[in-house]
């Protein structure tokens, strides 16, 4: 996701084995409607200048799950946070908007199912929210502080799956504007009716994202 004009916010796991000049970051304008191909004018690939991860990452389970990738240019079609909508940068959590029973939206590219067929559009799909404490009874000790789960409990279908890695998790605040909650982390299969995705909570890495990218909105 995009959180300031030449900075985009992904999970570490997506690059922790890349360095910059092999990496390039696709930008869509998102204008509201779902799975839909969206404006081809916003449409474009920017190489990625530098690369930089939460120092404590490890592994993909092991929390600070998050790495900031600095573009080479800023978008086109970048306009910047108005509080009105348009295509501008997202806003981010810090640590108060995650809120349990809350519905959240996933945006992301990856299979449509468990051993599916890649997405060749942007799909989205509303998710619950849930406390530490649910999430927990699911997965125990492999739940990092810095991570909570969001999903459709008790429904098969509805979730992340192979290829939604670093992807967004947002809610909108009264006046409509996006927050981004979570992002995309890791799971057990994808679309299980118990089991819901982990997402690496954004207000847990405040402090790592000020420090690199001091425009990002909160």
């Amino acid at each position: 996701s995009l959180i300031a004009p030449t900075w985009a916010l992904t999970a570490a796991h997506c690059v922790h084995t890349y360095d910059a000049p092999s990496l390039q970051v696709g930008v869509y304008k998102r204008d509201g409607r779902k799975n839909q191909i969206y404006d081809q004018n916003c449409t474009q690939i920017i190489q990625v200048h530098s690369v930089h991860m939460d120092h404590m990452y490890a592994y993909v389970e092991g929390g600070h799950d998050v790495a900031l990738l600095e573009l080479a240019e800023q978008p086109r079609c970048y306009v910047a946070e108005t509080g009105t909508g348009g295509p501008s940068a997202i806003r981010l959590d810090d640590g108060t908007y995650w809120t349990d029973g809350a519905t959240s939206t996933l945006v992301g590219i990856g299979l449509t199912s468990q051993g599916g067929s890649n997405s060749l559009v942007q799909h989205e799909v509303d998710l619950t929210l849930y406390t530490r404490t649910f999430c927990k009874s699911i997965y125990g000790g492999r739940l990092k502080d810095d991570a909570l789960c969001a999903g459709a409990y008790g429904v098969s279908g509805f979730d992340a799956c192979n290829g939604d890695s670093g992807g967004p998790l947002f809610v909108t605040d009264p006046s409509g504007a996006y927050i981004q909650v979570g992002i995309v982390s890791w799971g057990d299969g994808c679309g299980g009716a118990t089991k819901p995705t982990v997402y690496q909570m954004v207000g847990g890495e405040y402090g790592f994202i000020t420090s690199l990218v001091s425009n990002a909105t909160w």
